[in-house]
């Protein structure tokens, strides 16, 4: 397990990567024992995704969308979804880093990637917390999220750009393919559970 200095550490190189820092990297372990040290982040990340989900199915039902026939079955498949993307994200970027001789790289990219996950989804949280405050309706929560995604795809562009040292353009690719994954898997959950408008 990492120790609280690594994950203090880690948590601040990642807001230096969003302030294109050069130095940025200095606040990670790059070990190879650290690389799998990096993957309890979806441990520490775990309670945002569960306020993520329990706000996420209120707002469906508000917005007349069946997410699934109850909240612990819609819990169970965004959990699923979730612990899926932590395992075939990494694999989908090593094969992008060998074709595009990128592979030097890697490890530390998944390391920041990874540790930057938890940074994003506290970064997230606060439009579903107002949500469930009854600050705001569905459609401010909705608008709210809409761009603070906007400002994650711009992250993890700049994560791209400064930890595999590549171009703009593979960059977006690499973005491209993270949010590509995501649809995919949001997809066949709903194709499973059979579920959308009502």
């Amino acid at each position: 397990m990492p120790s609280a200095q690594e994950i203090i550490a880690a948590l601040t190189g990642s807001v230096k990567v969003a302030q294109r820092d050069p130095d940025a990297l200095r606040y990670f372990d790059l070990s190879a024992d650290a690389f799998w040290r990096s993957f309890t982040a979806i441990f520490y990340a775990l309670p945002f995704y569960l306020v993520f989900i329990t706000a996420g199915w209120r707002m469906g039902q508000e917005a007349g969308v069946a997410l699934a026939s109850s909240l612990p079955a819609y819990a169970l498949s965004e959990l699923f979804a979730y612990a899926s993307l932590w395992a075939l994200y990494p694999l989908a970027i090593a094969g992008l880093t060998r074709t595009t001789g990128l592979t030097r790289n890697f490890a530390p990219y998944v390391i920041v990637y990874n540790w930057s996950s938890l940074l994003i989804a506290a970064f997230m949280v606060p439009p579903y917390i107002f949500y469930s405050l009854g600050l705001v309706d569905v459609g401010g929560a909705s608008l709210f999220i809409f761009f603070l995604f906007i400002s994650v795809l711009a992250y993890r562009w700049i994560l791209a750009t400064q930890v595999l040292k590549t171009n703009g353009l593979i960059a977006t690719g690499i973005v491209a393919l993270d949010v590509g994954l995501s649809v995919l898997l949001a997809q066949l959950l709903q194709a499973m559970r059979g579920t959308g408008a009502t």
